[in-house]
């Protein structure tokens, strides 16, 4: 079901709108309208409109200027406008800022109906594209990671040639001209990770760090899959095969440093046992060769080899206070409490705190993965740039409070949606046993606490703890009805404090105590 917003100055002209179109027939479930720009955007940042239809004509503020903030902040939206001028400025205007069409008044309701429902398929169209992508995305991925696992395991007998169009054909970088950079790593205690409560996160968090970090200008990266614990990372150059942008050696320096970053993370936040090798840069003709060479090398406990080693193993300083706490700082949007800590353990040796704020960023990068929030939307913002030269403690106080203040807001464009009710009952469902406290469950979604109480009761027609009072009942009725858990471990699993209040609020909501409800539903 579709959501539509009608911006005119004309409240008659709205009013008649909304009550000559068939929103039924159109599949529109729900209808907004303002009267000025400001109402407008107001609706925007409390509710998803897939449809804007917008008067151009408006007092303060044009229906240009409001679908020049569309366009910018809501992309996905549709917009068709409406105007008494035929101006060729408007039109040109209109179509700059992507509109479906533009179209004079008076117009027969009739035909913007119709209208309508050309903008409603145009609206679906490109959500089924995105769709698309995003399964594209993730399919390429895989399709990537075989290729080139298969490729240095020497799986598939293909010739150069075929090898070359079957990487065209799957969108993969795969060419004679250039040389392909290979680093091995290897995960030491890959298992015991893997039974830890993170280990599903294991690889995907590899993935995604070395993505991030590895997003050098001009430059391809891979990751395949040798085995479970072994990975291999390939870069190559492909903007100008013939003049490289950067020099060699700068080329090979940037790409240390990063590696470095990466193990320092992976091994802080993951407790990983990481060895890490880096081959020579050559053709993917060779790269099979190069990849048995590096595999061997990676398994003697000590070797000097320059072009081996070229990523030691780094010792990481376990700072006080501890990552969870600088984090804590972070995302409850602290920044007093975050600069001050960091001159306290810092000021005398800002170098190491330099050092600390790049292993802070990957742990706040792991952080917003794990809150499923795209670490782009606030790592991509021009004030998380560093300046050039040597980092003075105001120039990393700025920057650490930069990092509080953009994650603050990112996140609330991100999260405040019509989808934010949703996410937050998944939450619960899947928390039930955990604290669900109205301020936690406000950290958890970056929102206000009084925000969030308003929001659910006005999407739910329910109060928050009524909500998880009745999911947690729901829950310890499944549990009685299939398990023979006894009483005290329901009420336990079931996020009760403790049974005398559990066999209250369970008596409360289905007249019975839960001993009786079990006998009941096992005649």
């Amino acid at each position: 079901m579709f959501h539509v917003l009608i911006v005119d100055d004309e409240i008659f002209s709205v009013e008649a709108t909304l009550c000559a179109i068939n929103w039924e027939k159109l599949k529109v479930d729900e209808v907004f309208s303002a009267y000025n720009m400001k109402m407008a955007k107001n609706i925007f940042e409390q509710h998803r409109i897939d449809v804007m239809l917008c008067d151009i004509e408006m007092p303060k503020g044009s229906g240009i200027d409001l679908a020049a903030w569309v366009k910018e902040h809501f992309p996905k939206t549709v917009s068709l406008f409406l105007t008494c001028h035929s101006d060729f400025q408007y039109a040109k205007e209109a179509v700059s800022l992507g509109a479906f069409e533009y179209l004079l008044k008076p117009m027969e309701y009739e035909k913007l109906e119709d209208y309508l429902g050309r903008v409603l398929k145009e609206y679906q169209r490109r959500s089924d594209l995105n769709s698309y992508k995003d399964k594209w995305f993730i399919h390429h991925e895989i399709v990537q990671d075989k290729f080139w696992s298969d490729l240095l395991l020497e799986k598939s007998e293909y010739s150069a040639d075929f090898l070359l169009r079957d990487a065209k054909k799957k969108d993969i970088f795969l060419s004679e001209h250039v040389e392909y950079l290979p680093i091995l790593v290897m995960v030491q205690n890959y298992q015991e990770l893997l039974d830890s409560w993170y280990g599903n996160d294991l690889d995907f968090a590899f993935r995604n760090i070395i993505y991030e970090l590895l997003d050098l200008e001009d430059c391809y990266v891979a990751v395949a899959t040798i085995a479970p614990n072994e990975k291999m990372v390939l870069i190559s150059r492909y903007s100008n095969e013939t003049e490289p942008c950067l020099p060699e050696t700068e080329f090979l320096q940037l790409v240390k440093s990063q590696l470095l970053t990466f193990s320092k993370t992976f091994q802080t936040y993951f407790h990983a046992q990481l060895s890490t090798v880096t081959g020579n840069q050559v053709t993917f003709k060779t790269l099979p060769k190069e990849y048995r060479t590096l595999h061997d090398k990676i398994n003697v406990p000590h070797h000097s080899s320059s072009n081996a080693a070229f990523l030691e193993t780094p010792k990481f300083i376990d700072f006080e206070p501890k990552m969870s706490e600088w984090l804590d700082f972070i995302f409850s949007n602290r920044p007093d409490l975050l600069t001050t800590k960091f001159e306290q353990y810092f000021s005398k040796d800002l170098e190491k705190g330099t050092q600390f704020y790049d292993v802070l960023v990957q742990a706040v990068f792991l952080e917003l993965l794990k809150r499923n929030i795209s670490a782009y939307t606030v790592f991509s913002d021009d004030r998380l740039q560093k300046t050039k030269g040597k980092m003075t403690m105001a120039g990393m106080k700025m920057l650490l409070q930069n990092l509080c203040m953009i994650i603050f807001e990112k996140t609330q464009k991100i999260l405040l949606s019509d989808t934010i009710v949703e996410q937050v009952k998944t939450y619960i469902t899947q928390n039930l046993s955990s604290n669900l406290s109205r301020e936690q469950l406000a950290k958890q979604f970056f929102l206000n606490p009084d925000y969030l109480t308003r929001l659910f009761k006005k999407e739910t027609k329910s109060s928050l703890q009524t909500y998880i009072l009745k999911e947690r009942i729901k829950k310890a009725k499944f549990l009685l009805e299939t398990t023979d858990l006894t009483i005290s471990e329901v009420h336990e699993q079931s996020g009760f404090s403790n049974s005398s209040y559990f066999s209250k609020m369970f008596k409360r909501e289905t007249r019975m105590t839960p001993q009786e409800y079990r006998q009941r539903e096992r005649k």
